[in-house]
């Protein structure tokens, strides 16, 4: 008999895209004739799709003849005898007309390669104080064959289970991850939307994360386009399912560190905040679906950040603004104190930083676009042919066509000789999209790029930097920084810039970059950066169209700090402190004057006048997903926006008495001033 729990909530409505390999997975479980234990684990942030890939799971083994039984974590107390009890009503109340067995568990413990069971527990993390019980106990009592376990839950299991030497080999782990470009267009198509202009905006703004897709394919089927308004709706709805996984106001101020640090440690935590992150604070951070844990420590899942930065962005410019500012000068003073050859990692940090700050002509290289599409890797054997594709691209707009065989030459024998002087960038599909050339000059290389570039090379450098030992190298030449321009998401522009962003934080470690430039675009783009130009010499360099310069940025001897401090418009140095008790009462004692308000406008990057810092502060006190506790909202509300000057009514519309409503009140003030930061 096919046995299905909640059949009808599972049946497909529209078509399931992507999580082919999960599937695969279950569906090997579901051919193999023994059907040992297995146990599914699907992890992944807020919104990514772990509870639709479970019922699609279950869709698919509905198809074997399976019986399904589907839990929900928040739907059951943290005791052995209520989980079993829960497990128990569910199979009463879906086979109750089964008279086979004559107790609903008997089920689960009869299951067997003839008669299989998936067991589905969504939400798993809400059971966490029964793991120990679960492969102590109730595990032990299920046959090792003939049942599958699927659990479901934001972050990966815990070491309890990796550390068990019996059931971490029954375990499968399945982090999700947001759909490639192909899987989203195909999402996009399944609904009826084929305008590849529309569908290409659609898949940027929710970067492949499944919620915001939905949201996003959602507002566009109203209006047949995609507006800035819809964009920041889905922005803040993803960002507010992201903050409502904490549940402590506690933890707000790491997650606003891991935003404009990228990833910390505790100790680093600690020093940014000013205050000390607690062991427990830190793991409960390790806890939650859009954290991620590495040798570096804690990190936001590239898309978490993405969206919680946009919706800063849109809501709250003055916040992101000074979070910025104070992560660039606490990363500057690191720079200074940091070895030279750690420093490239932190240069990254801060170029990434700067971006945002950086209004720059956007004709050669864009960097606005959010670095999290792919990493830039060393060149493969198998890349050549797809490069020199990108190369051809390249010529077409950057030098005269005699030339052109010249530069595929070039390429050939650089990647057999150098190969670390070609980074790659790689789409969803393994293959590269674009490629940046860097040569450190010495000995050797200035051979090579003399057989192919000698005039450039005379122009940018003295014969003894051409010449010197590799340990002795700090100068990069740069050749070329080249793209597709069939990337069905980001444009040609968009992906130099990515490159060039990496690139960049090679200077670091204190080095120099030249190179000979005919672009226009190009020249503009890097005296935008900070670049000093000066004309070539001779003409040998010249296209038939544009003069040629050089073009170099000279960072040795410590020089990268300072120059990436001139790119931020805050000046090193500049720290943050959070409001006094006083200080916020006082904002918001003046919350019904904002002509008053105008003297405080001065602490808060962004905000123009008083009226739109009471528009500010309002919002704050009104919206959930700015972090404050519905009860400290309550509470400020009721005393200064809708009973200023009047306690009593404040503390009878709370519902406290007056001596509660006291206590209450200082801890929302103090919670508020949390949020607001302001410059010494």
């Amino acid at each position: 008999m096919n046995h299905i729990l909640h059949a009808q909530r599972f049946d497909r409505t529209k078509p399931f895209i992507g999580r082919q390999k999960e599937l695969s997975d279950l569906t090997n479980w579901l051919d193999d004739p023994q059907a040992p234990m297995q146990i599914f684990h699907l992890s992944g942030m807020g919104g990514i799709g772990k509870s639709s890939l479970m019922a699609e799971m279950m869709l698919v083994a509905r198809q074997y003849n399976t019986t399904c039984i589907w839990l929900d974590g928040r739907s059951c107390t943290q005791t052995p005898v209520d989980f079993l009890e829960y497990i128990s009503s569910t199979i009463s109340l879906e086979f109750w007309n089964n008279n086979r067995y004559s107790q609903p568990l008997e089920l689960l413990f009869s299951a067997n390669a003839e008669q299989r069971l998936l067991l589905c527990i969504d939400n798993y993390e809400h059971l966490s104080l029964l793991e120990g019980w679960m492969m102590k106990v109730f595990l032990p009592k299920l046959p090792l064959a003939g049942i599958a376990i699927i659990l479901a839950s934001r972050a990966p299991l815990s070491l309890a289970w990796k550390m068990n030497r019996f059931w971490s080999g029954y375990v499968t782990e399945m982090p999700l991850t947001h759909f490639s470009y192909e899987e989203s267009e195909a999402y996009i198509r399944s609904i009826g939307i084929i305008q590849q202009k529309l569908s290409r905006a659609l898949v940027r703004a929710s970067n492949g994360h499944p919620l915001a897709l939905a949201l996003t394919v959602e507002a566009a089927l109203k209006k047949k386009e995609l507006s800035p308004s819809d964009k920041q709706i889905v922005s803040q709805t993803i960002s507010a399912q992201l903050l409502r996984d904490m549940t402590s106001l506690e933890l707000l101020p790491i997650v606003d560190a891991l935003i404009v640090l990228q990833h910390a440690n505790q100790e680093m935590l600690s020093q940014f905040l000013e205050q000390e992150v607690t062991l427990q604070q830190y793991r409960a951070m390790q806890e939650m679906s859009f954290i991620k844990t590495g040798t570096e420590g804690l990190a936001l899942h590239d898309l978490a950040r993405m969206h919680l930065i946009q919706d800063l962005r849109i809501r709250e410019p003055h916040r992101l603004i000074a979070l910025q500012a104070k992560a660039i000068a606490f990363l500057y003073r690191k720079l200074q104190s940091t070895e030279q050859s750690s420093r490239r990692e932190v240069a990254s940090r801060m170029l990434i930083l700067c971006k945002d700050s950086l209004q720059l002509d956007r004709m050669y290289a864009d960097l606005t676009v959010e670095p999290h599409q792919s990493f830039l890797e060393s060149i493969r054997t198998g890349d050549l042919p797809i490069l020199h594709q990108i190369l051809d691209q390249w010529c077409e707009y950057s030098v005269d066509a005699w030339q052109s065989s010249l530069y595929h030459e070039f390429l050939d024998e650089l990647a057999e000789r150098f190969p670390e002087s070609i980074v790659v960038l790689r789409g969803s599909d393994d293959m590269p999209i674009a490629m940046f050339i860097a040569i450190l000059l010495y000995e050797k290389t200035t051979e090579l790029l003399t057989q192919y570039f000698p005039n450039e090379l005379s122009e940018c450098c003295d014969p003894d930097e051409l010449l010197c030992d590799p340990d002795k190298a700090d100068t990069f030449y740069a050749v070329l920084g080249a793209a597709t321009n069939d990337h069905p998401v980001l444009t040609r522009e968009e992906l130099v810039g990515l490159l060039t962003l990496d690139r960049l934080s090679l200077l670091g470690e204190g080095s120099r970059a030249v190179l000979v430039a005919t672009n226009s675009n190009l020249k503009r783009f890097l005296l935008q950066l900070g670049f000093s130009l000066r004309p070539t010499l001779s003409r040998t360099c010249d296209t038939s169209y544009a003069q040629a310069d050089v073009l170099e940025l000279d960072l040795r001897n410590d020089g990268f700090g300072k120059w990436i401090m001139t790119l931020f418009p805050e000046p090193p140095g500049t720290v943050y402190k959070e409001l006094s008790e006083d200080e916020v009462r006082r904002l918001l004692l003046l919350l019904h004057k904002p002509d008053a308000l105008q003297d405080f406008v001065c602490y808060f990057p962004g905000v123009k006048n008083g009226l739109e810092l009471q528009k500010h502060l309002l919002s704050i006190l009104a919206d959930a997903s700015y972090g404050l506790s519905e009860q400290d909202r309550e509470l400020l509300k009721n005393t200064y926006e809708v009973y200023p000057g009047n306690a009593v009514a404040a503390a009878n519309s709370c519902h406290m008495s007056r001596s509660t409503y006291y206590r209450h009140l200082r801890k929302a003030l103090s919670s508020f001033s949390k949020l607001l930061r302001i410059k010494n």
